[in-house]
């Protein structure tokens, strides 16, 4: 029996060009702003569906929800300007931040009965099942 040393086939080959390009394309074309995609839970029950979305730093009046027929839009825009003056200099510091989600909503959600809260940096969305939807457990009587 004769021994075969085994080769790994070579990956694919890198091409830096292409490495390099790319990067000098974002940084020539980057706007200077920040786009950030937070945590979503959703986790659904018998009466509603609930959504909580993590926005650490964030204020309440910061945030827009809409409901455009079934679909709900979720935006977050935070600008902030530092400013800082000292003997012989101006430093200004301008900061934009943006999120935005969307949802769409099944047709068992009431539009009607949304509600929303922000408490410590999350913003709690409780979408309501309309009455016709919910199923109450029967209890079924063995004879």
């Amino acid at each position: 029996m004769t021994l075969v040393r085994f080769r790994r086939p070579m990956p694919n080959p890198v091409d830096f060009t292409e490495i390099f390009n790319d990067f000098f394309n974002q940084a020539v074309n980057n706007v200077p702003t920040r786009a950030f995609q937070n945590a979503v839970n959703v986790w659904e029950d018998d009466k509603k569906i609930n959504l909580e979305v993590a926005l650490p730093g964030i204020d309440k009046k910061d945030v827009d929800i809409q409901l455009n027929e079934d679909l709900l839009e979720i935006k977050v825009t935070k600008e902030e300007e530092k400013e800082e003056v000292q003997d012989n200099y101006l430093r200004k510091e301008f900061d934009f931040s943006a999120f935005e989600r969307t949802f769409h909503l099944p047709d068992t959600v009431d539009p009607k009965k949304i509600e929303a809260k922000f408490e410590n940096g999350v913003l709690h969305i409780n979408l309501p099942k309309k009455e016709e939807v919910i199923i109450e457990p029967k209890k079924i009587k063995v004879k």
